[in-house]
């Protein structure tokens, strides 16, 4: 059996490259050949992701969520159901913490080796894709715009300061908007797409529980506000449970018209700019790898077939 790690060396002061002589001595327990590719740079990751990864049984992705975000853009191009984890060493890393894994690399690997594979959804927006969380409008680039040694020193807390810094730079976006037969026009300060429960590090609650295996997308709209911020800072201490200002609404195909060029950020990351964006939920796209408590929270059991490891244990 082979596997691929794919690494960001700039994450996180290079602190998994330090471990990386440990986590291939552990995963050659079970994979005769690991492999390495290191970032070269913007989207070599994809590329190379969607070349190579069906040459493996496994996939190990270490850095930040925008690392992750290309290697699975990979793999989702290459038509890929190689099973893929993660080992976290970015600022935030949501869609890690979502799945399960953390800063300790012993617990990570313990997954990696003796956890179960579930298939999982990626959404489509336009001509790229993500996972956890898509976004527009006032606060949306703070992950990007913050500074990395800022993020380096503070971490998340980067993020709210960024936020407050870029407060007075937006206005509200007048926006056409249509998902699943239903149709709204109205100006808006925030749109997320959010197939988490996990944004910039902070967790939201939500009315209902996150499945990533169903086909949907929550979509919130953060409107009528005449200072969004207080309304913003709500959403993220009460998520969908605020009921002024804020609609939340599940769908699968969303399209959004904009009357000027807004920005899109994808998994903590600029996307795009543009006055369209169509999203479409890629039901059961890739395959993750994750522990069996983490499959029984997350995952709807269906008629998809389930993919378990050859060597199966509890990981809780």
């Amino acid at each position: 059996m082979k596997a691929l790690i794919v690494y960001n060396p700039y994450a996180k002061k290079n602190r998994v490259i330090k471990k990386l002589k440990y986590i291939k001595e552990t995963l050659s327990k079970e994979y005769e050949t690991i492999d390495l590719y290191a970032s070269q740079g913007i989207r070599s990751i994809t590329s190379y992701v969607m070349n190579n990864v069906n040459n493996y049984d496994l996939l190990v992705i270490s850095g930040g969520d925008g690392t992750v975000n290309e290697a699975i853009s990979g793999v989702v191009l290459a038509k890929s159901k190689v099973p893929l984890a993660i080992i976290p060493s970015g600022t935030v890393n949501d869609l890690a913490k979502l799945l399960g894994y953390s800063k300790n690399i012993k617990r990570n690997l313990r997954i990696i080796m003796y956890g179960t594979n579930a298939s999982m959804d990626v959404c489509k927006i336009n001509d790229r894709y993500f996972t956890y969380a898509c976004a527009c409008g006032k606060y949306t680039d703070v992950s990007y715009t913050a500074r990395r040694g800022f993020k380096r020193i503070l971490g998340r807390l980067a993020y709210f300061f960024e936020g407050v810094h870029e407060f007075v730079k937006y206005t509200k976006m007048d926006l056409k908007i249509t998902f699943d037969e239903q149709f709204i026009q109205d100006r808006f300060y925030v749109i997320f797409g959010l197939n988490t429960n996990r944004v910039a590090g902070f967790k939201i609650d939500k009315k209902s529980k996150i499945k990533l295996n169903d086909g949907l997308i929550d979509l919130t709209l953060i409107d009528k506000s005449r200072v969004s911020w207080p309304k913003l800072l709500k959403f993220f201490l009460f998520g969908n449970h605020t009921r002024k200002g804020i609609r939340t609404f599940k769908a699968s195909n969303i399209e959004i018209e904009s009357k000027e060029l807004i920005n899109v950020n994808t998994d903590g990351e600029l996307a795009f700019t543009s006055d369209y964006i169509k999203i479409n939920v890629l039901k059961e796209a890739i395959n993750v790898r994750i522990s069996r408590r983490i499959k029984r929270e997350l995952f709807i059991k269906n008629n998809t077939k389930w993919l378990r490891n050859s060597k199966l244990h509890s990981v809780n």
